[in-house]
């Protein structure tokens, strides 16, 4: 529920995130995170994509509006 609630926050207006991700990485030390709880890089990755393509999305929004 990380992805659809971040991508929430994120539509609503929030200017941050805090999210928990643990490495998928073999032989990785353990993590220090709850990993069960945490989500991995490819989630991490979509959320990431998903903000920068709303932040090009709102400026030209905004550029065309002045």
């Amino acid at each position: 529920m990380v992805e659809p609630a971040s991508r929430a926050a994120i539509e609503f207006g929030s200017h941050g995130l805090i999210i928990e991700v643990a490495s998928d990485r073999a032989g990785a030390a353990a993590p220090v995170c709850d990993a069960v709880q945490a989500i991995g890089p490819a989630a991490l990755r979509n959320i990431v994509e998903f903000i920068e393509a709303r932040r090009e999305y709102l400026a030209k929004k905004q550029a065309h509006a002045v």
